[in-house]
């Protein structure tokens, strides 16, 4: 997650976080040395300083820790063509960025159980996923077409593969929530995992 962050963002955390903890470590140490009473008859001061620092902390983590909005990326009703899933649902019509997919793929940590070079980890190699015939949990058989890859990636205990190797229903539910990853992203990712062949 820090990996993800750009300069100023980390520049911006550090800041915060060097005047809250400066602060914490002189009010804890230097000060108690110099006036035996401190706070003492300035608790007001004191408290009311320890609270500003305190949201200030939480308003940075927020701010600079927040992801920056993607160029192009639309809100509004209509805008996102949709497509049918193999379930039927709909998802937002095939696009994505191959190279976005790449730095999603490590700052996500998709690469702590999927690698890119055909090897199992704990879970399915990316390598040749795309297009691929794939047998599920329950039997069926779904070809990993983007549809798919972006529904299983924005649900990932929806249509699990089965992997006698991966564990319960879906390890990948331990890492990723049902749409944690935004549609925007899912496309990203399933457009880099369509690169790899």
């Amino acid at each position: 997650m820090i990996a993800a962050l750009s300069t100023g963002q980390k520049a911006g955390l550090i800041t915060v976080a060097a005047v809250f903890i400066i602060f914490a470590l002189v009010s804890s140490f230097v000060l108690p040395r110099r006036e035996p009473d401190y706070p003492g008859k300035r608790m007001g001061l004191f408290i009311g300083a320890c609270v500003v620092l305190f949201v200030a902390m939480l308003s940075a983590v927020v701010i600079f820790g927040s992801e920056p909005k993607e160029p192009g990326a639309r809100v509004a009703e209509g805008t996102t063509p949709l497509t049918s899933t193999s379930s039927g649902a709909t998802t937002p019509a095939a696009s994505g960025d191959a190279a976005s997919g790449k730095a999603l793929y490590a700052s996500k940590t998709c690469s702590g159980c999927h690698s890119i070079d055909g090897t199992f980890v704990a879970g399915p190699s990316f390598k040749g996923l795309a297009g691929s015939k794939q047998t599920l949990a329950d039997g069926t058989t779904v070809t990993a077409d983007r549809a798919y890859i972006v529904e299983s990636i924005e649900d990932p205990g929806k249509q699990v593969v089965k992997c006698p190797n991966c564990g319960p229903p879906s390890s990948m539910l331990v890492a990723i929530k049902p749409h944690q990853i935004s549609a925007s992203d899912a496309n990203d990712l399933a457009a880099y995992i369509e690169s790899l062949k």
